[in-house]
């Protein structure tokens, strides 16, 4: 009698399956879009893989982390033209310092020009007395470097203008305008766009930025 009440009350047990449990962790992996990534269940603002951030530097309507262009509020893919690159301001004095395009140092010449075949510049300011505008940009010679003048704006100036121009060795005497866009390229076609000059009385300011490489 007491081995039959022993089986019926172990038959009276409740059975679970982990059939559920496993139902549930399948569940689970229907609802996390980002299964790959322990931090997010969904792709949120800025997909997964990537911390979520509302931050719209161009102001185009298109979030950082979703624009390939996030400064250039044109553009959000650099397609074959590039996005608009970030310049750098610099001062040149007139006849007496050159600029290294590279490292965007400036230094002091020795003597009127220095050695016009040294490597360590790319270009320099000379004077013209005449006219009102008194910038002239030369290029060093004794690196190969080729030069442009476009009427372009330099803001809007991309590597595709520099590939459909046509480049000098020569030096070009022409003042450096605010209407004017240089394009200087190196041995190695690595191009950079000067422009925004603005004269003082020893020197002119101007914007500088790579534009990357002809091909």
């Amino acid at each position: 009698m007491l081995r039959r009440t022993i089986l019926i009350s172990l038959l009276a047990i409740p059975f679970y399956s982990c059939a559920s449990s496993s139902q549930d962790t399948q569940e689970g992996r229907n609802t996390d879009e980002c299964p790959d990534d322990d931090a997010k269940l969904e792709a949120g603002l800025c997909g997964c893989g990537e911390v979520d951030d509302s931050t719209d530097t161009d102001e185009d309507g298109t979030l950082n982390c979703n624009d390939e262009c996030p400064n250039d509020p044109s553009k959000t893919e650099p397609g074959v033209c590039g996005c608009k690159v970030d310049a750098t301001g610099v001062t040149v004095g007139f006849e007496d310092s050159r600029l290294n395009l590279d490292t965007g140092s400036v230094e002091i010449i020795q003597g009127p020009f220095g050695n016009p075949t040294d490597s360590g510049w790319d270009l320099k300011i000379a004077y013209n007395g005449n006219g009102n505008v008194h910038s002239i940009v030369f290029q060093n010679q004794g690196n190969s470097l080729k030069v442009v003048h476009l009427q372009t704006v330099f803001d809007n100036t991309t590597i595709c203008d520099a590939t459909s121009a046509t480049f000098t060795t020569n030096l070009i005497d022409s003042p450096f305008t605010s209407a004017t866009t240089i394009l200087i390229a190196t041995d190695q076609n690595m191009v950079f766009k000067l422009g925004n000059p603005a004269e003082n009385s020893t020197g002119v300011t101007f914007d500088y930025a790579a534009l990357g490489t002809l091909p």
